[in-house]
C-alpha cells in the first residue's frame, strides 16, 4: 500500500529537498527530530507497558536508547542554533552601528517574496513557483539606497506548530527585529483566501512590536478593478496597501519611496 504522511511530515520533507546551506540543513533536522521526540516518547511507554514487572525487554531496551540518543543530538543541535542566532544578531548590532535600516520581506510561501528582492536589490536569490524556496534569510541593500538592507525570509504558514517555530527561530529573529516589515501578499488568490493569509501572517508577526507595510503582489495578474476590490478589502484590515508587480517592476519605485519615509 501507500505510506500516509501527515502535514508536517510533508512539510519536513519539503524543507529537506530546499535546504542547501549548512544552517538550513541544522534548523530541518532539529526540526525533523523535534517532530519524532512526542512518538518515541509514546513508543517507550507502550514498551513499558508491555513488559513483564522486573524484566527489560529487547524492545523496551532498544526504543530508549534511540530516544535518549534523539535527546543528546536535539541539545547538541539547540547550541548550534543558539551560536548561529548569536552570530546574527552580532552582525544586525553592526549594521545598525554603520547606520543601515533592515527591512525584512515576510509573509505566506509562494507570495513573490524572491522575486521582489531580486527586483529591487542586485541580488540573485532563487525564484521557482514551490514552497518553501526560500528557508534562509538573504540580505542585499536596495540598489537607489544603499543604506536599506532588504532580507527575504522563510514564507509563513498556518498553524506552525511550537517545535518548528523554534527550529527557524534564528530565521524568524530576521523578521522580529526589523526596523520595517513589509507583508507580502499574493493578489491573485481569492478574496478568502488573501484575508485567511492575511490574518495568519499578522498573527505571526503580532506580539514583536514591528512596524508592517503591506504589499499587494501580482498586480499584473488582475484587472484592474479586480485588484482595487482586493486593496480596499485588505486596506481595511491592514491601513495603507501598496499594490506592485515585483516580476513585472510596476509601483517599485512607489514602494521604495513609502521604505524610506516609513523607517
Amino acid at each position: 500500500g501507500r505510506e500516509v504522511i501527515d502535514r508536517f511530515q510533508l512539510i519536513l520533507e519539503i524543507f529537506a529537498m530546499r535546504a542547501s546551506s549548512p544552517e538550513a540543513k541544522l534548523q530541518v533536522e532539529y526540526a525533523r527530530l523535534s517532530y519524532e521526540l512526542p512518538r518515541i516518547r509514546e513508543q517507550v511507554r507502550e514498551a513499558l507497558a508491555v513488559e513483564q514487572p522486573g524484566l527489560m525487554g529487547g524492545g523496551e531496551y532498544e526504543v530508549n536508547v534511540y530516544f535518549d540518543m534523539i535527546k543528546r543530538k536535539l541539545a547538541s543541535l539547540r547550541r548550534k542554533l543558539a551560536a548561529i542566532a548569536k552570530d546574527r544578531e552580532q552582525r544586525r548590532k553592526v549594521r545598525w552601528r554603520r547606520g543601515f535600516k533592515l527591512v525584512s520581506i515576510a509573509g505566506y510561501t509562494n507570495s513573490g517574496k524572491s522575486t521582489l528582492l531580486n527586483a529591487l536589490t542586485s541580488g540573485r536569490a532563487e525564484v521557482d513557483d514551490m514552497y518553501f524556496t526560500t528557508l534562509m534569510p538573504r540580505t542585499r541593500a536596495i540598489r537607489s539606497s544603499g543604506k536599506i538592507l532588504l532580507t527575504d525570509t522563510v514564507g509563513f504558514i498556518d498553524g506552525l506548530p511550537p517545535w518548528l517555530v523554534e527550529a527557524f527561530k534564528a530565521t524568524l529573529e530576521e523578521v522580529y527585529t526589523s526596523d520595517l516589515v513589509l507583508l507580502m501578499l499574493d493578489a491573485s488568490d481569492t478574496i478568502p483566501e488573501l484575508m485567511r493569509k492575511f490574518r495568519v501572517s499578522r498573527e505571526i508577526l503580532s506580539g514583536h512590536g514591528v512596524r508592517v507595510l503591506t504589499v499587494l503582489n501580482k498586480m499584473d495578474l488582475l484587472a484592474p478593478e479586480e485588484l482595487r476590490r482586493r486593496a480596499e478589502i485588505i486596506g481595511e484590515a491592514a491601513g495603507e496597501v501598496v499594490p506592485v508587480s515585483a516580476l513585472k517592476g510596476t509601483n517599485l519605485n512607489i514602494l521604495v519611496e513609502k521604505i524610506r519615509n516609513s523607517i
